[in-house]
Order: C-alpha cells, then sequence, then structure tokens
C-alpha cells in the first residue's frame, strides 16, 4: 500500500511525534534503492562526485549490505585514480572494521585491501588487523597463510603495509606455517 499523504504544515515547533524520525527512515530507504547508481557514481570522472558517492555509499553500508558493497568498492580500488584511492581504501578499510559479519571474512578483506590498494593502506588499519589476529588465535595460522601467500605473490611490487603487516604475522605466528597449527573459522 501507498504511504500514508503527508500532512504537516509548514512551520517548525513542537507537536509532530515522530515525524523526523519517519522522514529520515523514508529519505534513507529512498537512498537504499538508489545504491546501485550511487557506487556508479563512485566511478565517475569528477572527483567532487566521487566524494560525494563515496561518502553517500559509507552512510548506506549496514550488517545487509556490507559483503556487497565491500566487493563493489575492492573490484573498483583496482582502477581508481590515485588521487582519490586514499580515501577510497580509508573508507573500505572502516567499512570492514565496523560492519564484519565475522572475524574471517575480515581476514579476507584486510588481506585484499592490503594486496590492492599498496602503499594507500594507513597503519591505523594495519595496526587494527594486526591486533585482531593477535586477539583470535583461532585466525592466526589462517591470517599468516593467507598474508604469506599474498606477499610471495608480489614480493617484487609489495608496498609497505602488506609487507610490514605479513612479516609480523610471520614473524609472530610462522609455526603455523609450518605445522598447519590453527584453524580457519
Amino acid at each position: 500500500p501507498p504511504p500514508p499523504p503527508h500532512r504537516g504544515g509548514g512551520g517548525g515547533g513542537g507537536g509532530g511525534g515522530d515525524r523526523g524520525e519517519r522522514g529520515a527512515n523514508d529519505a534513507h530507504q529512498a537512498v537504499q534503492r538508489h545504491r546501485a547508481t550511487i557506487v556508479e557514481c563512485v566511478k565517475d570522472t569528477d572527483i567532487s562526485i566521487r566524494r560525494r558517492a563515496l561518502e553517500l555509499v559509507y552512510s548506506l553500508v549496514n550488517e545487509n549490505n556490507i559483503r556487497t558493497l565491500t566487493k563493489e568498492l575492492l573490484d573498483y580500488l583496482s582502477v581508481a585514480d590515485q588521487e582519490f584511492k586514499e580515501d577510497l581504501t580509508a573508507k573500505i578499510c572502516m567499512l570492514i572494521q565496523r560492519f564484519s559479519p565475522d572475524r574471517k571474512w575480515y581476514v579476507d578483506q584486510m588481506v585484499q585491501v592490503l594486496s590492492q590498494a599498496g602503499a594507500n593502506v594507513r597503519e591505523e588499519a594495519c595496526r587494527a588487523f594486526i591486533v585482531l589476529v593477535t586477539n583470535t588465535p583461532n585466525l592466526q595460522a589462517y591470517a599468516t597463510r593467507a598474508l604469506y601467500r599474498t606477499l610471495a605473490a608480489s614480493v617484487d611490487a609489495a608496498a609497505p603495509p602488506l609487507t610490514l603487516t605479513a612479516l609480523w604475522c610471520i614473524g609472530e605466528f610462522g609455526e603455523m606455517l609450518l605445522g598447519g597449527g590453527g584453524g580457519g573459522g
């Protein structure tokens, strides 16, 4: 059924109950309906449109769409202009950290970011990743293997964030590379 007609006068003031919340929710739903178009705007040639679209995408992400939107943003990251990669990488890292559905997915996404974004990954994101791995014993072997494989595949071209994060984990949990210790989830 269509939504009820808007009743309201033009003035500010009290009385409307939850009208502001309902309006904000309606606006959020309208923006969600146009998510694909907004994500496409992240690829626009105009940097100001790309930045605004990225802010909108960032506000659209929730627990239900984090996987889809992260994939789309990571796909774009590989072809984004260098001037835009730092902001895009920071937003992707924040989204992964905030809305990750589970820790294994977080590890997988961060390894992908470290591989794709190169020097654009900020130190804070690397530090948060290392803290998560350190505090999650059942993912230490999994994360260390993933970082080792990623580093080995691009050792000549690996950027410092990937190299430092991988070497730190290999230094701490390297015995798990040999013995196959630790689980994956």
